[in-house]
Protein backbone atom coordinates (compact mmCIF):
# COMPACT_ATOMS: atom_id res chain seq x y z
CA UNK A 1 0.00 0.00 0.00
CA UNK A 2 2.56 2.60 1.08
CA UNK A 3 4.95 1.21 -1.52
CA UNK A 4 2.27 1.79 -4.18
CA UNK A 5 1.91 5.39 -3.04
CA UNK A 6 5.68 5.97 -3.17
CA UNK A 7 5.88 4.39 -6.63
CA UNK A 8 3.05 6.62 -7.88
CA UNK A 9 4.78 9.69 -6.44
CA UNK A 10 8.02 8.55 -8.04
CA UNK A 11 6.39 8.41 -11.47
CA UNK A 12 4.86 11.86 -10.98
CA UNK A 13 7.95 13.59 -9.59
CA UNK A 14 10.81 11.73 -11.23
CA UNK A 15 12.23 11.03 -7.75
CA UNK A 16 12.97 7.37 -7.13
CA UNK A 17 10.81 5.72 -4.47
CA UNK A 18 12.60 4.42 -1.36
CA UNK A 19 13.89 0.91 -1.97
CA UNK A 20 14.86 -0.12 1.56
CA UNK A 21 12.21 -1.23 4.02
CA UNK A 22 13.24 -1.01 7.68
CA UNK A 23 11.25 -1.95 10.77
CA UNK A 24 9.67 1.06 12.44
CA UNK A 25 11.47 0.40 15.73
CA UNK A 26 14.81 0.45 13.91
CA UNK A 27 14.14 3.77 12.17
CA UNK A 28 12.46 5.57 15.12
CA UNK A 29 15.71 6.44 16.97
CA UNK A 30 17.25 7.61 13.70
CA UNK A 31 14.21 9.83 13.08
CA UNK A 32 14.61 11.40 16.55
CA UNK A 33 18.29 12.17 15.84
CA UNK A 34 17.39 13.49 12.40
CA UNK A 35 14.71 15.76 13.92
CA UNK A 36 17.20 17.06 16.48
CA UNK A 37 19.71 17.83 13.72
CA UNK A 38 17.01 19.54 11.66
CA UNK A 39 16.18 21.75 14.64
CA UNK A 40 19.85 22.73 14.91
CA UNK A 41 20.39 23.42 11.21
CA UNK A 42 16.98 24.84 10.33
CA UNK A 43 16.68 22.39 7.45
CA UNK A 44 13.71 20.05 7.11
CA UNK A 45 14.32 16.51 8.40
CA UNK A 46 14.99 13.84 5.80
CA UNK A 47 13.11 11.33 7.96
CA UNK A 48 9.92 12.94 9.29
CA UNK A 49 9.49 11.91 12.91
CA UNK A 50 5.70 12.24 12.84
CA UNK A 51 5.56 10.06 9.73
CA UNK A 52 7.59 7.33 11.43
CA UNK A 53 5.35 7.52 14.51
CA UNK A 54 2.20 7.26 12.39
CA UNK A 55 3.58 4.27 10.46
CA UNK A 56 2.60 1.95 13.30
CA UNK A 57 -1.09 2.50 12.59
CA UNK A 58 -3.08 0.70 9.92
CA UNK A 59 -5.28 3.43 8.51
CA UNK A 60 -7.87 2.07 6.13
CA UNK A 61 -11.15 3.83 5.52
CA UNK A 62 -14.30 2.93 3.66
CA UNK A 63 -15.85 5.87 1.84
CA UNK A 64 -18.84 3.93 0.48
CA UNK A 65 -21.30 5.55 2.92
CA UNK A 66 -20.17 9.06 1.90
CA UNK A 67 -20.52 8.11 -1.76
CA UNK A 68 -23.90 6.47 -1.24
CA UNK A 69 -25.51 9.02 1.10
CA UNK A 70 -23.81 12.27 0.11
CA UNK A 71 -22.88 11.60 -3.50
CA UNK A 72 -19.28 12.44 -2.60
CA UNK A 73 -17.22 12.40 -5.79
CA UNK A 74 -14.11 10.24 -5.85
CA UNK A 75 -10.86 11.29 -7.51
CA UNK A 76 -8.52 8.50 -8.58
CA UNK A 77 -5.40 8.52 -6.35
CA UNK A 78 -2.98 9.21 -9.21
CA UNK A 79 -4.93 12.31 -10.27
CA UNK A 80 -5.15 13.58 -6.69
CA UNK A 81 -1.41 13.06 -6.20
CA UNK A 82 -0.62 14.75 -9.51
CA UNK A 83 -2.64 17.80 -8.43
CA UNK A 84 -0.89 17.83 -5.06
CA UNK A 85 2.57 17.60 -6.64
CA UNK A 86 1.69 20.43 -9.01
CA UNK A 87 0.43 22.58 -6.09
CA UNK A 88 3.61 21.98 -4.05
CA UNK A 89 5.77 22.87 -7.06
CA UNK A 90 3.70 25.95 -7.95
CA UNK A 91 4.01 27.23 -4.38
CA UNK A 92 7.77 26.50 -4.22
CA UNK A 93 7.48 23.81 -1.54
CA UNK A 94 9.16 21.26 -3.79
Amino acid sequence: MLRDLFEMLGRLTGIKAPSIKLPRLAILPIAYVNQWMANLTGRPPRIPLDGVKMAKYNMHYDCSKAIRELGLPQTPPEIALEKAVRWFRDHKYA
